[in-house]
């Protein structure tokens, strides 16, 4: 077993984690770890953009407060939107000295987005490839800094514990056991998305980092918390990634139709295809079940074929790839899993429950989306509190906190289970859909259960378990959806209570 030693460690290499290592003081000596590279992340994918609201004549942080408190249903940690709402600019700001240039007109005024349930255009853009441009600068940045390290590919088997602080990480670094000792620990490992059969997500986004966190016995909050994205280009033969119409192609007034050509929104709410994401899938969903078909239309025929390449570059281009001109024809688009609002519970520096364990990005539970995420409050949440992230480690540091320990093996023992992904994944789509059924819920939590704990009430039994060091990532991975699948369905339950 190979074993390092440094400051930090982040686990995941998206916005959030990259971003919160750039934060950081240039004397630490950080690690960044990830399954993948830079382009297999969400935040690579992302198209829209950021919300910030950098306009003030027309827009406030007290509005962008209000429009994210009402898309989640007023649901949201009211202390923690205010945080994401009034430390936006700055850190777009800060964005913008590492090297990011956000679309502005010809006298030099940013080109704001409009997006669904903001009541005015907030969303800071680069054309519908935002992600990828600030992922290519952090990306470069990170190279660049002497005292980042970023290894890949590695999958995190475990956090090292006591059982109150953490230590680090121990998983596979190029196929070869590895443990990472720090004095402080980042989970910036993402969503879920790939423990549905439909997503937007990048692959390999499944929750690990999430679940890694539940068997070190480390706090969640609001585990049943999952957003489908309306408009997921309809390609049925294709599970896993699909891809994604931004929001902002309703931002410009495309318009939402029916099997029957109907602008069918106008039935449901009165903002119509600007309606909160959930408002809006739901609402599409009905449409389905009504005329027995897969999918919707998304109609921007309105808008002329120069406008649409030069606005939305990628998606013209991966519509044109599917025989769809853009100008001319409609879109097939339904829900598909897009993103969790639940996660490992934080505070406002994002601590955890354990010591010296943080979590910033999709991965964390910071309470700012509520039962729904506004669109483009993602991308700003990495930002704003992976800079607290970096401050909050920062302080310890200068404190004197922060120590290297290698705890006692926590002798985790892995089973081997007589299941695979496609199950496991097709059993989430039945039953954690965007609608859900408390008895199937109950009935299929105690079956997970059942199969975690190796009862004999199921048929699928386990073979002898093995420990993390002699466990395959395939079996790892498997019982890291087990996990992950037992929790999120347990805490839907609880909302029918």
């Amino acid at each position: 077993m190979k074993s390092y030693e440094t400051d930090v460690v982040i686990i995941g290499a998206g916005i959030a984690g990259l971003y919160t290592a750039l934060m950081l003081p240039k004397e630490m000596k950080i690690w960044i770890v990830s399954k993948a590279d830079s382009q297999n992340t969400n935040s690579y994918l992302a198209q829209g953009g950021i919300a910030a609201s950098m306009i003030k004549t027309y827009d406030s942080p007290s509005m962008h407060y209000e429009d994210t408190l009402k898309s989640g249903h007023y649901t949201n940690d009211p202390a923690s939107v205010k945080v994401l709402v009034e430390e936006a600019e700055i850190n777009m700001h800060r964005l913008e000295i590492l090297g990011v240039h956000f679309d502005r007109d010809s006298n030099g005024q940013y080109l704001m987005g409009m997006e669904g349930a903001h009541r005015v255009a907030r969303i800071l853009r680069i054309g519908d490839h935002t992600g990828k441009s600030i992922m290519e600068v952090l990306v470069e940045q990170v190279k660049a800094s002497e005292n980042i390290r970023w290894e890949t590919p590695f999958f995190g088997a475990e956090l090292m514990t006591d059982g109150e602080m953490c230590f680090g990480v121990r998983g596979y670094l190029n196929q070869h056991y590895t443990e990472i000792l720090s004095k402080w620990t980042v989970l910036a490992t993402g969503g879920i998305g790939h423990l549905y059969s439909f997503t937007s997500n990048a692959n390999g986004i499944d929750g690990s980092g999430i679940a890694m966190a539940i068997r070190a016995g480390v706090k969640t909050a609001h585990m049943h918390l999952t957003q489908f994205h309306p408009t997921v280009f309809y390609t049925p033969e294709l599970e896993g990634r699909q891809f994604l119409i931004s929001e902002a192609v309703r931002g410009e007034g495309a318009i939402l139709r029916n099997a029957s050509l109907e602008r069918f929104m106008v039935k449901y709410d009165e903002r119509l295809e600007l309606s909160p994401r959930d408002v809006v899938s739901s609402a599409i969903e009905r449409e389905l079940a009504l005329q027995s078909v897969p999918f919707v239309y998304l109609d921007v025929t309105h808008l002329t074929k120069s406008f649409l390449m030069e606005r939305f570059p990628t998606i013209y281009a991966f519509c044109k790839t599917q025989g769809i001109l853009m100008e001319k024809d409609w879109i097939p688009v339904a829900p598909r899993l897009h993103y969790f609002m639940g996660g490992v519970q934080t505070d406002l520096l994002g601590q955890t429950s354990m010591g010296a364990l943080f979590a910033v990005g999709e991965c964390a539970h910071t309470g700012v989306h509520g039962r729904n995420r506004l669109a483009s409050n993602s991308l700003l949440e990495a930002v704003v509190f992976g800079w607290r992230v970096a401050k909050a480690i920062e302080q310890k540091a200068l404190k004197g906190e922060g120590v290297i320990n290698r705890p006692l093996d926590q002798g985790t023992k892995i089973p081997k289970f007589d299941l695979d992904q496609e199950t496991l994944r097709g059993w989430m789509d039945m039953y954690m859909g965007i609608n859900r059924d408390k008895a199937a819920l109950e009935a299929l939590c105690d079956r997970v259960s059942a199969i975690i704990e190796n009862t004999k009430t199921v048929s699928s039994e386990t073979v002898e378990a093995t420990t993390i060091k002699e466990s395959s990532i395939e079996d790892i991975s498997l019982y890291n959806a087990l996990v992950m699948m037992r929790a999120m369905i347990c805490d839907a339950i609880k909302e029918f209570e």
